[in-house]
């Protein structure tokens, strides 16, 4: 039988991972996207990559299908990417 502490710990111990899968996943899609982009238009303005890098998963999908699209990079962040 644990104690409270013991599952206190192994609740802990099981946040910290979820939040490190997360925060790898987020890492992961904002790496490929600056790759992407960078290929696709040249060079990211830092404030730019800072954006990227502190956007959350979903906005970097919303981010990543616009650069499909997008005639500049100005307008996968402006929202003004065409399908």
């Amino acid at each position: 039988m644990r104690t409270l502490s013991e599952a206190l710990a192994e609740q802990g111990r099981i946040e910290g991972i979820a939040e490190g899968k997360i925060a790898g996943i987020s890492e992961g899609k904002a790496d490929t996207l600056l790759r992407l982009a960078r290929l696709r238009f040249g060079e990211v303005a830092l404030a730019r990559e800072e954006e990227i890098r502190s956007a959350t998963t979903e906005q970097l999908d919303v981010w990543s299908e616009a650069l499909i699209f997008a005639p500049n990079l100005d307008a996968v962040f402006e929202g003004t990417a065409r399908h």
